[in-house]
């Protein structure tokens, strides 16, 4: 799995669009449930992920995380983590909190 951190608010659009599995990871390095769940994705979703996907790490408190869109939603980021799946300019899930069963099964289904 590739590892990307987002520094402009404008590339969380572009990356969504990737014909592989963008995992957007909207974390604080103050968040306690951020950084377990920073430790799940590289260690055990690298794994068995491969090249289909790709994690984006966006910190919200250096990046203005107001009106972003993806496929032309708005994204309402208001407690972390949040992790966004998108694929192909769509989203298709969002996850709130470090709900590692859920996010895992998300990799598995949309990889």
């Amino acid at each position: 799995m590739t590892h990307v951190e987002i520094r402009d608010k404008a590339a969380i659009s572009d990356v969504a669009k990737s014909s592989n599995l963008a995992i957007i990871d909207f974390y604080a390095d103050w968040c306690g449930p951020c950084k377990q769940l920073a430790t799940f994705l590289y260690d055990e979703i690298a794994k068995v992920s491969g090249d289909r996907v790709v994690l984006y790490k966006a910190n919200v408190d250096t990046l203005d995380i107001s009106d972003i869109t993806i496929g032309g939603k708005k994204t309402n980021i208001m407690s972390l983590p949040t992790v966004i799946f998108a694929k192909n300019g769509v989203v298709l899930d969002v996850v709130v909190g470090a709900n590692r069963n859920v996010i895992k099964q998300n990799i598995d289904k949309y990889k």
